[in-house]
């Protein structure tokens, strides 16, 4: 879209005044945002030149019918005595509260942006918008921590996004933090379960709750770098066979002081299939790129996270089959190490039964194969992918490699079964 394509309508008192047509570019005026109804903002002037960068432009459309009129009216008639110049992705919200005229434009060194001011003019516009991106807090009694990961959201600089807090039954105070930054923020949704449904299923609720053209999960106790959201949108739109965006990681520990770095050096922007799934699948990367930003459509066509130990490392061989992943350098992800989290409670290599248990929130009785099962989904997900027969055989290969380095897990399920029906067997129907 061209930046100087605009009609522009002065708000200012409650009042919307006549559009003031630009000179120099009239002719293309039919080519003005009308994406105010669906999920875009116009683009901005680069220069910040022109004599209304201090107004909010919107379509032909908008000014010159009667609802359109009163749409624009009802949603920003209550931001009185205020300037607003939003851009495309309303990443770049700048608000001038010190009176500037309309004759002056807004000077980017007095341009105020604040994490208060892109959240009140952000909260704004989400009431005519879709957002852009989708964040999925899936959290269970994580009040220590829930409160810096929310302060991290509220503070990127890309801001068209909406926040659901999945409250899975917690028993804290988790519940009282998430509906307090509801109300301040109307980009926030608190969701709130009775009782504990499983880790599985609530990552997954968050998501089918969700309606942004991107979705990236975000544990209670993980920090993100003010740029991370962007990062991850402008991968996006620069390379349409991108799926998922991450970035470099920075460990931190439960007082938020660094303690490593992980980097990633995977093969996972190749344009061979097979190369992807591979070092997906054989990687030490602790499934952390299943917290990256990820394309809703190429998510929705996925069986999502499983309810069993690596169920999420299932999930990111599935979307490498279905497109790069994109990875910055930079750090802009900081996970967090602590006595309470899962990984540090649950260890697949001491029991990967009791980690299946966690995810699915039920004990299972008698027979169980985790780890045969999820070979099982690894064979099906290669046999049905939408590749070609070089890389579905190459695939298997990496799936057989697999199976050799977690040959212990599979061995473990079987004496763990057999065990389990010998038992049985002994002790017999009641009399």
């Amino acid at each position: 879209m061209q930046s100087g394509v605009h009609d522009e309508i002065c708000v200012h008192g409650g009042n919307l005044m006549h559009p003031v047509p630009r000179p120099s570019i009239v002719d293309e005026r039919q080519n003005a945002i009308d994406a105010f109804m669906h999920g875009h903002v116009v683009d901005r002037d680069p220069q910040n030149q022109h004599a209304g960068a201090g107004r909010v432009r919107t379509s032909r459309w908008a000014t010159r019918t009667v609802w359109g009129r009163r749409f624009i009216i009802l949603v920003l008639s209550h931001r009185r005595r205020r300037y607003y110049r939003v851009d495309r992705s309303l990443d770049d919200t700048r608000l001038d509260h010190n009176g500037a005229q309309f004759g002056m434009p807004i000077d980017p060194e007095r341009c105020v942006r604040s994490r208060a001011t892109r959240s009140a003019v952000a909260s704004t516009m989400m009431v005519a918008v879709k957002p852009r991106v989708s964040i999925g807090l899936p959290v269970y009694n994580g009040d220590r921590f829930l409160g810096e990961a929310i302060e991290s959201v509220l503070a990127q600089t890309f801001c068209d996004f909406e926040l659901l807090i999945s409250d899975n039954g917690s028993t804290d105070s988790t519940s009282a933090i998430s509906s307090r930054y509801a109300a301040q923020d109307a980009r926030i949704r608190h969701l709130r379960q009775d009782t504990n449904q499983g880790a599985s299923w609530n990552f997954n609720h968050v998501f089918e709750q969700s309606s942004g053209e991107f979705f990236v999960w975000l544990a209670h106790d993980d920090v993100w770098h003010p740029d991370f959201l962007r990062s991850g949108v402008d991968s996006f739109d620069a390379d349409p066979s991108v799926v998922l965006a991450f970035s470099n990681v920075t460990l931190i520990d439960e007082q938020s002081e660094p303690i490593g770095v992980k980097e990633f050096d995977m093969r996972t922007d190749s344009v061979i299939v097979s190369q992807r799934f591979r070092d997906v699948l054989m990687a030490w990367h602790d499934c952390l790129p299943v917290f990256g930003l990820i394309r809703s459509d190429a998510l929705r066509r996925t069986k999502l996270i499983r309810p069993y130990a690596s169920g999420d490392h299932l999930l990111l061989g599935e979307l490498s089959l279905r497109g790069t992943f994109a990875i910055d350098r930079e750090t802009l992800f900081r996970s967090r190490r602590h006595a309470a989290q899962s990984i540090q409670t649950f260890s697949i290599w001491v029991d990967h039964h009791a980690y299946t248990r966690w995810f699915e929130q039920a004990d299972r009785r008698g027979t169980n194969y985790p780890q045969w099962r999820l070979l099982r989904e690894l064979i099906v997900m290669v046999g049905r992918g939408e590749i070609g027969l070089t890389d579905r055989l190459r695939s298997f290969g990496a799936v057989a490699r697999w199976s050799v380095r977690y040959r212990s897990l599979l061995r473990k399920d079987l004496v763990l079964a057999w065990r389990a029906r010998r038992q049985s067997r002994m002790s017999g129907p009641a009399e």
